[in-house]
């Protein structure tokens, strides 16, 4: 209002007429500070949790269980699809066909113990190196990134509506991390207790994907952990300023927080970036 310009704004008319305003913009400063508050509690919630989010034990007794009860099936199925190897390659006359057969049938009754052996092995080797390279380049563990985070930067904005912007960034890459890591674990879980009926599909032609098929998946669920963790690495760098200018200017600050945090969002995306790059698994 014009009546409330030079020194009419000091009358208590004018006072109160700027209450509303005042009180709206303290409202929101306190929503995006709330938020910049849960966005910090929830990636140290989530950097607490991502040891066991990533671990996974197949030696558990539940999956002994699992295991033995697909075995059995997988059994029943591999001398099934036997007979069919058979039969076909007496229709079609194709000897060869019987030595594929019998060569499956060792195959399913053999490997599939076997490939559970390696991805154990596998599983951790990838831990290891993944505490290997944050070692190296971070000088922490894997939970000690979440202090590294563009959180700390958060603090440090004075406009309301961006750190407002930036707290819901980083709780969505908190939310799409953790779900992503979790999927991965229950993926190779399932994976794990398939693997009989994944290997007894080498007994016949028209199933011998199966196997092929299996190893992809598996390789790409087990290596997404190593390329999370390099992901999750390149993000910390950015926010601590590599690749910026080395004359950092006004906008600096919110174009590494920007940059970090997009990164980290694409972290959750791990796994799947992992089976395209087994992009044979169909």
């Amino acid at each position: 209002m014009t009546i409330c310009a030079g020194p009419m704004a000091l009358t208590p008319l004018c006072q109160i007429a700027r209450l509303p305003a005042a009180a709206a913009n303290d409202a929101f400063s306190n929503i995006a500070a709330w938020f910049g508050k849960a966005a910090s509690q929830a990636t140290t919630w989530l950097w607490a949790e991502i040891g066991s989010a990533t671990s996974v034990n197949l030696n558990s007794p539940q999956l002994a269980t699992d295991l033995f009860a697909t075995s059995a099936i997988a059994v029943t199925l591999s001398l099934a699809l036997f007979l069919v190897q058979v039969i076909t390659s007496v229709l079609r006359r194709e000897p060869g066909g019987l030595g594929r057969a019998v060569k499956g049938l060792v195959v399913a009754l053999v490997a599939s113990v076997f490939a559970l052996s390696v991805t154990r092995i596998l599983l951790g080797m990838v831990d290891s190196l993944s505490e290997g390279v944050v070692s190296y380049t971070m000088d922490t563990n894997i939970a000690g990134l979440g202090a590294k985070l563009a959180i700390g930067n958060i603090a440090g904005i004075v406009n309301p509506a961006v750190v407002l912007l930036f707290s819901l960034v980083i709780l969505a890459a908190v939310v799409v991390v953790w779900a992503a890591m979790m999927i991965r674990k229950m993926m190779i879980i399932i994976a794990a207790v398939l693997t009989p009926l994944a290997f007894s599909g080498a007994t016949a032609d028209i199933t011998r994907g199966w196997v092929r098929r299996w190893i992809e998946f598996m390789a790409a669920m087990i290596a997404s952990k190593l390329l999370l963790v390099i992901i999750l690495m390149i993000g910390v760098s950015v926010i601590e300023g590599a690749g910026m200018s080395a004359q950092p200017g006004p906008g600096q600050q919110l174009t590494q927080l920007a940059t970090g945090s997009l990164i980290l969002l694409m972290g959750g995306f791990a796994p799947w970036a992992a089976i395209k790059m087994f992009n044979f698994t169909g």
